[in-house]
């Protein structure tokens, strides 16, 4: 399914996938997947190390992985996700 034409035609993902796909510098499955290459981890309350998201982007996607957002996750990080779409400038 990931890899139809439907699913990549998508400049804008957010994926709550931790720990379900292998990220390791060997192999790195969003990158394969997406077409994307990680550019940075961050936190949502960087003072507590808390509610990381990692960012994958090429020339025109920007995949956004973090962990499930229908449990306990802050308004903070929604916040922070939504800054990084509107800083990709993919928006349309």
């Amino acid at each position: 399914i990931l890899s139809s034409d439907f699913f990549q035609s998508f400049p804008i993902v957010i994926i709550s996938g931790v720990g379900y796909f292998e990220a390791s510098q060997e192999n790195n499955e969003i990158e394969k997947i997406f077409q994307v290459n990680f550019t940075e981890k961050k936190f949502a309350n960087e003072e507590k190390g808390s509610q990381p998201y990692w960012i994958h982007m090429s020339k025109n996607k920007i995949v956004i992985n973090t962990y499930q957002l229908s449990i306990g996750i802050s308004d903070l990080l929604l916040e922070k996700v939504a800054d990084e779409i509107i800083k990709s400038n993919l928006l349309k």
